[in-house]
């Protein structure tokens, strides 16, 4: 069999669905998500599965996976620290597992820009080399910093390996429904009011997005089109949905 294939963990998420839909064009792709991927292209793979599962192996087993795209990394703050570590540390080190077994000669592991952490002595432009300090003070991201320590020691153990460690910072934007938006309230286009979570005086405090926007139903902009131009003039989070106005705090 050609080893022509691209595998991709994770497949069903923002960044994933969007991946998807530009590589499948160029390559050959096989998905895994525990997700649905809904409106998925035709010429698409994809299995749910969860990466913990021996039955992974199977799709390294066939022999025609090239390069491994793992972007399964949960982010969720209702899940616990054990499930956190369950599945990003220990399904990361399955993946990565499998691919050095079955000969994958590339590896891009998606990890995240809060591993350095905010710290008062940082540089105003952090680069590659800079020290992982993110679970010093946020413990709650501890197995994100592995994951990306993890996959720093799969480069030196397998150099013959192209591999490459992303570290992005948070997507945003009208379609994405993760983390910071729900943590800010942020009014995404097509949700409903009641749907909306607003910031609290102590996530205002505690998130860098919340201490520059005072979330609330101080502009009035609606979620449709003429709405979101209303709070553009108002100065208000308009590509996240509006409905936020300026902290006067």
């Amino acid at each position: 069999m050609a080893r022509d294939a691209v595998l991709v963990t994770g497949i069903s998420g923002n960044l994933g669905r969007a991946l998807a839909r530009v590589l499948h064009k160029t390559d050959r792709v096989i998905g895994v998500d525990r997700r649905p991927f809904p409106g998925a292209p035709k010429d698409l793979e994809v299995h749910n599965l969860d990466i913990r599962k021996r039955k992974l192996e199977d799709l390294f087993r066939r022999g025609d996976v090239q390069a491994m795209i793992h972007m399964a990394i949960v982010h969720d703050p209702r899940l616990s620290q054990s499930e956190h570590h369950s599945f990003n540390v220990l399904g990361t080190k399955a993946v990565l597992s499998f691919a050095a077994k079955y000969g994958v000669r590339k590896v891009v592991v998606l990890s995240s820009a809060t591993v350095y952490g905010p710290q008062p002595g940082n540089d105003n432009f952090l680069t590659e080399e800079s020290p992982l300090l993110g679970s010093e003070r946020f413990p709650g991201i501890r197995d994100l910093v592995e994951v990306d320590m993890y996959a720093q020691q799969y480069m030196w153990k397998h150099p013959d390996v192209d591999t490459v460690i992303l570290r992005p910072v948070h997507i945003v934007g009208p379609t994405v429904r993760n983390a910071p938006p729900r943590t800010c309230g942020c009014r995404v286009p097509g949700r409903s009011r009641d749907s909306t979570r607003w910031c609290s005086s102590s996530t205002r405090r505690t998130s860098p997005a919340c201490s520059r926007w005072r979330c609330g139903p101080g502009c009035g902009a609606s979620s449709t089109s003429a709405g979101l131009e209303s709070c553009r003039s108002r100065r208000c989070c308009a590509s996240l949905g509006g409905r936020r106005s300026r902290s006067r705090t």
